[in-house]
């Protein structure tokens, strides 16, 4: 019991954060050692009612937190214990180093490096790698274990499926700078069959994975450059499954088989995305192409979207000195790049924006469209079933600033409207959102004293139902000494198809006192009072007092 008990005081949760690349060229003027951190008690209380208890009627916390750097590289840790939460899971997370010495980078440790958006981006492992930049070279390898092997859940297999050791590979082999340069990347990643319980090999299957990529950015011109990121990905779902032989269907993939174990659940898919871009000094453009096929996958990035084919064009034009600017962008998109689903889905996205901005006032105007139809695939579209729809967002922001020698004054109108249109005379599902509101703030620069106001409005109708709220909400903070007060109150009344159903206030307070350099005391109080047209009216108290040591 004493043995559970230490364990729940204490839990060490190392943080997800890797350490970040140290430059060891500097290490001689960096301190060898440091700790910072805090502790901290907190006190909650909780009551309503009217409606069934959200929270303990009372409950404590203890907070520890932890950072320990050793020559610039961050450790932190932190403890919890709470009565609500006496489990936990993964105590210890991720750690890796990145030290560097000029050109010369070493990874070791849980890492993770981005090698092109097809191949290598985003995975994290556990392994070494080495990143060599002398001059226009541009050399890169890591070796690592993507994922560990895991049983599962057996009562939730979906959420928490049995998985394989996975071991990879992955290698960046270019030339250039960070502006220009053309890289060549090969990433290699398979599981270990005998690494999950033979109970579950029956029904997981080991998977093999071989992409090949390109990445470059070419500067053509002074303002001009080419954008490339191209990847063909060999992906076996099964090792298991029979060897491929050569037939006439099969003639692309035989030609990979010196190099990888070509089964029957192999298969050969590609991504690419390309852009040309301007940069003058009038103006900027962008034009873009992104076609990938139906179920890329590469072992080297935890997902990316398939089966979908782009066309996107957009610009900038800054005028007056870059105070007001112009924008927009055209897209066309696509699916069923292979003539497999039943039906192709075809949208247009179209935006723009208008901003015009100084130091004491400023407008953004901003509207978007996405529209989607269907054409037929391998099937006829049923009308009753056809996708036809455009949804549109406007969006406009107003802003005012008056500041002298004591004061400064924020005036803020934010409004959008937003709404979907169903094409389809059958289904006929419209709706539309708008949404307004204002806000006054002014903060005293020599007394510290902020106050202000915001006014909300909302109006949403979906079909013949329709729901508005109104209402605002104030908030005031104030200094004295070492006591920091803030306090708000918020009110917003509702209306039901037109019939009024009553209102919600919201009230918050809270006070920080300061001892000294190290410590200080907090408490809030949150109070709800919902008093609509119905049964379920309820009222809703938090108190929480809490002290906090920081060293």
């Amino acid at each position: 019991m004493k043995i559970n008990y230490i364990k729940y005081i204490i839990i060490f949760i190392i943080s997800s954060n890797s350490l970040r690349c140290q430059s060891i060229e500097n290490i001689s003027i960096v301190r060898p050692f440091s700790a910072t951190g805090s502790i901290g008690l907190n006190l909650n209380s909780y009551s309503s009612s009217g409606i069934e208890a959200r929270s303990r009627p009372f409950d404590y916390s203890l907070l520890g937190n932890l950072n320990i750097a050793i020559y610039g590289i961050s450790i932190p840790l932190s403890a919890v214990y709470s009565e609500q939460d006496r489990s936990y899971t993964q105590p210890f997370n991720h750690y890796g180093i990145s030290p560097s010495y000029k050109w010369i980078t070493l990874h070791l440790g849980w890492r993770n490096i981005n090698f092109s958006p097809y191949t290598l981006s985003g995975q994290t492992f556990l392994g070494g790698g080495l990143e060599i930049t002398p001059g226009i070279l541009r050399f890169a390898i890591i070796y690592g274990r993507f994922s560990k092997a895991a049983n599962g859940d057996s009562a939730s297999n979906l959420l928490y499926p049995p998985t394989y050791e996975r071991l990879g590979y992955s290698f960046k082999l270019g030339l250039g700078s960070r502006s220009t340069y053309v890289d060549f990347i090969l990433l290699r990643a398979w599981d270990k069959l005998n690494s999950l319980d033979s109970v579950y090999q029956n029904t997981t299957k080991p998977q093999e994975n071989l992409v090949f990529g390109i990445a470059s950015k070419i500067q053509l011109l002074k303002e001009l450059r080419f954008e490339l990121d191209a990847s063909a990905s060999l992906y076996t779902i099964d090792i298991r499954s029979n060897v491929l032989l050569d037939s006439a269907n099969t003639k692309i993939l035989t030609n990979f088989s010196s190099i990888f174990n070509l089964k029957l659940s192999t298969q050969l898919t590609t991504a690419l995305q390309s852009a040309l871009v301007y940069s003058g000094k009038l103006f900027s453009a962008k034009i873009s192409y992104k076609r990938i096929e139906p179920d890329y996958k590469s072992m080297g990035i935890y997902y990316t979207e398939s089966d979908v084919e782009n066309y996107t064009a957009s610009f900038v034009l800054p005028l007056f000195k870059r105070q007001f600017k112009l924008g927009g962008s055209i897209g066309f998109q696509k699916d069923n790049l292979m003539n497999t689903k039943l039906n192709t889905s075809n949208r247009v996205i179209g935006s723009a924006n208008i901003s015009y901005n100084t130091s004491n006032y400023g407008a953004d105007f901003s509207f978007a469209s996405y529209g989607i139809t269907q054409t037929p695939g391998i099937n006829p579209v049923i009308d009753s079933l056809k996708i036809a729809k455009v949804n549109q967002n406007f969006n406009l922001t107003l802003r005012y600033t008056f500041s002298n020698n004591s004061q400064i004054e924020n005036i803020i109108l934010n409004s959008s409207y937003q709404s979907l249109t169903d094409l389809n005379t059958i289904t006929q599902n419209n709706s539309n959102n708008l949404s307004v509101n204002g806000t006054f703030q002014l903060s005293n620069t020599q007394t510290g004293i902020n106050y202000g106001i915001t006014l909300n409005a909302v109006n949403a109708t979906f079909s013949n139902y329709s729901n508005t709220f109104l209402g605002p909400i104030l908030n005031f903070s104030l200094p004295i000494n070492k006591i920091n007060i803030s306090t708000s109150l918020g009110y917003q009344y509702s209306w039901i198809n037109s019939q009024s159903s009553g209102g919600v206030i919201t009230t918050g307070l809270s006070v920080i006192y300061q001892i000294g350099q190290h410590q200080n005391i907090k408490c809030d109080g949150n109070l709800i009072i919902s008093n609509t047209n119905n049964s379920n009216n309820f009222n809703e108290l938090r108190l929480s007092l809490g002290y906090i040591y920081n060293f």
